[in-house]
């Protein structure tokens, strides 16, 4: 079977069509997830919300290191979360394309293939990660190293394309793994860098694919967060046209709005709606490039 861009992209779109039901199974899950992570958000931030939402990457370095602790809690409990939400879609996506007569209720499940989904995209995200962290250091010294011989604007220079360099990097490595997770998947199995020969060659057209499909993920999520919006702004409370937006709830009852309320479950619509879009794309990848066929088992 030959690997195309465009096929592996629009795959989301094939299992939405053969079962819509599933988008609300995948709402559902998505629904857990962002209130779970309103909760963390509420139960670490407390009295600092203020300033916590305060923050922009032009803040007072002072105000962000007393608020370190927080954000740090914060991203820990929310990768947390990423990870344990990515372990339970991602196996249900995968049997979509591989095994679509497994799973009832949008191919959901929870076992071993969900426990093996989450810890290979905790691992993939831990070794970019380190690739990142290794490579700023690398920049780090290049600027250091361009700034004691042509001054700060070759620091600024070599920060800047170093930087750009280290995305690239990232971004290489991660497509270069991005077929870890069907793969485990699909032999049952811990795989993080068997599937390296398998992106061999293939990288420009992986990462068109995944391209194409986070830009329509982009446009379904903006699409339905303006729906979303137009609702919430008819709700009482809603802040009067030209008014400041009011700030993200900060306490529990905030969760029982009916603004947050209206928030939180468009929220869910469209991570159920993205799903497929997102998850699809290396799944089908790694079908054609392995020679996988649905409820085919292969090693």
């Amino acid at each position: 079977m030959g690997f195309s861009a465009t096929d592996a992209a629009l795959e989301g779109f094939r299992i939405t069509r053969a079962r819509p039901s599933a988008i609300l199974a995948w709402a559902a899950v998505q629904l857990v997830f962002v209130v779970l992570a309103r909760l963390a958000l509420i139960w670490i931030v407390g009295d600092q919300a203020k300033a916590f939402f305060s923050l922009t990457l032009f803040s007072n370095p002072a105000e962000m290191t007393k608020l370190a602790p927080v954000i740090s809690q914060y991203t820990a409990a929310y990768l947390a979360l990423l990870v344990i939400l990515c372990g339970i879609l991602y196996p249900a996506v995968a049997r979509a394309v591989l095994r679509p007569d497994e799973g009832r209720w949008g191919w959901l499940g929870l076992g071993m293939d969900e426990a093996r989904q989450a810890a290979v995209v905790a691992c993939w995200g831990l070794v970019l990660l380190a690739v990142y962290l290794a490579g700023m250091v690398v920049v780090q010294i290049l600027a250091l190293l361009f700034g004691l011989v042509l001054g700060q604007v070759g620091a600024f220079l070599a920060a800047v394309i170093g930087f750009l360099a280290d995305l690239a990097l990232v971004i290489w490595i991660g497509v270069r793994l991005s077929l870890a997770p069907p793969a485990t998947f699909e032999r049952r199995r811990f795989i993080l860098f068997d599937t390296w020969a398998l992106t061999r060659g293939r990288v420009w057209p992986l990462l068109g694919a995944y391209a194409i499909s986070w830009a329509l993920s982009f446009l379904v999520t903006v699409l339905v967060s303006f729906i979303g919006g137009a609702i919430a702004s008819l709700l009482p409370g809603a802040a009067a046209p030209g008014a400041a937006e009011p700030a993200i709830g900060t306490t529990f009852a905030s969760i029982l709005e009916p603004q947050t309320i209206v928030e939180l479950l468009f929220s869910a619509l469209a991570g159920g709606l993205i799903t497929p879009l997102m998850l699809a794309p290396p799944v089908s990848a790694y079908r054609a490039l392995a020679g996988a066929a649905p409820g085919k088992t292969f090693g």
